[in-house]
């Protein structure tokens, strides 16, 4: 069964096609009634399904055509139409000769069982055929012009309907344009401006017709006008752009403003401008005082740096002076110490970031101090690092750096005696989220027998437990072999 449909509506068209292929029909189509009737007449379908309004013949005269050709006139004729609903179109419509009119939308379940009835209905001969028109050719012109004159009234409806629609859109939208107090400016491709509200002319100083003889380039502080020209093409292949712009004022001043771009079209863009110049002028100041703070900062790590080297020179002229090896043992131990903190001061001093210091090269420096002021000799002791990229703020790096300083002169005092080589290791290592690991360990003599370390009277290992508990760590003793202390604490943030 060939099934010819006729509608101007491409989708709708396509839509119907579809659904009736699905059903096993050969289909036709067409967008008009002269096109139908050409397709109808070299080859008559079994059905004819018909829109009504149509450019060139509407559905109404097409089905006229078809009931007045001999050829034609025994074909089911069905109106399917969402524009002329009215019961006259009804009657209209089945006085020209119309097996069904059928009004849009309507579920394709429904439809199909028409469409399969009326099929039905012409196999059996029980559809209706007019041997002639039902009524006079006169009556017939007058239904059919009424019917046209009813659905052009009721479309310039619509359009006044519309019309008005739009114009109180466009009232919205320019009051929303002029009474924004964000600087709108609506450009075209090069930059010429097209329409601008009040908030741009108060930002900018000029008025409306100065602005709309210019183009944004004539805004720009001088320099700017390649950078911006380039970032508006950026919006051609990313539809927005935001950046922070310097404008020039009418008066001469400049300004800051963040420019909020958008594609309206192939050739012309919309910018929202918010002056942020106030907002930059105090960012201005806070750099200017946060630079100060952090030169004065500096300073004060270098003057405590200094003054504590000015300690470390005492020490050093009451060890030359004093006759007692022990005592002179003392002072070079608490130099050491004293060496310890300056060192943290000096990396200060030097560091880029004022919040931290990297401990892999502190740690380096404060071997390296030990190792000379023990008069070790090269090659007996060797050293085995594992740092992880780690930086602790200043209240953690000198209890820190006191710590590690006592673990390796301790190392460095006792677990090598007489021409016993060996090895220190040192680990340090974030072992989760909020702890680090610190591991001091040697491979040498080890403990003493019969030695408790927590009742012992060492100052370096009451300095040990006492900075450790000061930075809220665990302290713990291992004794496999030679000597190893295992410190966990917490990451400072």
């Amino acid at each position: 069964m060939k099934i010819l449909i006729v509608d101007d509506d491409d989708n709708s068209r396509i839509y119907l096609e579809r659904a009736l292929k699905a059903q096993g029909y050969s289909v036709e189509s067409a967008s008009n009634g002269t096109q139908a009737l050409d397709l109808a007449r070299h080859s008559p379908p079994d059905m004819i399904i018909s829109d009504i309004l149509m450019p060139e013949m509407d559905g109404f005269m097409f089905c006229r055509q078809v009931k007045e050709d001999e050829r034609l006139k025994r074909i089911p004729f069905v109106f399917y139409s969402a524009t002329y609903c009215e019961k006259d179109d009804e009657k209209l419509a089945m006085n020209l000769g119309a097996s069904r009119f059928i009004v849009k939308p309507m579920e394709l379940e429904d439809f199909l069982s028409i469409i399969l009835e009326v099929l039905e209905e012409s196999k059996k001969k029980t559809l209706s055929v007019p041997e002639s028109t039902k009524m006079e050719m006169e009556e017939l012109d007058q239904m059919h012009l009424e019917a046209l004159t009813r659905k052009l009234l009721t479309k310039i409806h619509q359009l006044e309907e519309s019309r008005k629609d739009i114009e109180e859109s466009e009232r919205k939208y320019r009051a929303y344009i002029n009474e924004s107090p964000t600087a709108i400016f609506v450009a075209t491709g090069d930059g010429r401006f097209l329409e601008v509200n009040q908030a741009a002319c108060r930002l900018t100083g000029y008025s409306t017709e100065e602005l709309l003889r210019m183009t944004i380039l004539d805004l720009l502080a001088s320099g700017k006008g390649d950078l911006v020209q380039s970032r508006f093409k950026d919006i051609q292949r990313n539809r927005r752009i935001m950046d922070e712009v310097e404008l020039r004022r009418r008066d001469g001043g400049s300004i800051y403003v963040i420019l909020n771009a958008a594609s309206l079209s192939n050739d012309r863009y919309i910018a929202f401008c918010q002056d942020i110049t106030e907002r930059k002028r105090a960012e201005e100041i806070i750099k200017a005082s946060l630079k100060e703070k952090e030169v004065m900062l500096r300073e004060i790590h270098h003057r405590v740096k200094n003054n504590l080297q000015i300690i470390i020179g005492l020490l050093n002229l009451q060890g030359e002076y004093s006759k007692d090896a022990h005592v002179a043992s003392l002072l070079g131990e608490c130099r050491n110490r004293i060496k310890t903190m300056a060192s943290v001061h000096e990396k200060l001093y030097r560091a880029h970031n004022l919040a931290g210091i990297d401990l892999s090269d502190y740690i380096d420096g404060l071997i390296g101090t030990a190792f000379i002021s023990y008069g070790t000799i090269a090659g007996k002791v060797r050293i085995e690092m594992k740092i992880e990229d780690i930086s602790l703020g200043i209240d953690t790096a000198v209890p820190f750096g006191l710590i590690l300083n006592e673990l390796i002169s301790n190392c460095l005092k006792h677990a090598f005696p007489g021409t016993r080589k060996g090895t220190i290791s040192i680990s340090l290592r974030v072992i989760n989220a909020d702890q680090l690991e610190l591991v001091v360990a040697d491979d040498g003599v080890g403990l003493p027998a019969g030695l408790d370390l927590n009742r012992t009277s060492s100052l370096g290992w009451e300095l040990i437990t006492g900075l450790t508990r000061q930075i809220k760590g665990k302290l713990e003793v291992l004794k496999d072999t030679g000597m190893a202390v295992r410190i966990t604490f917490n990451k400072p943030f």
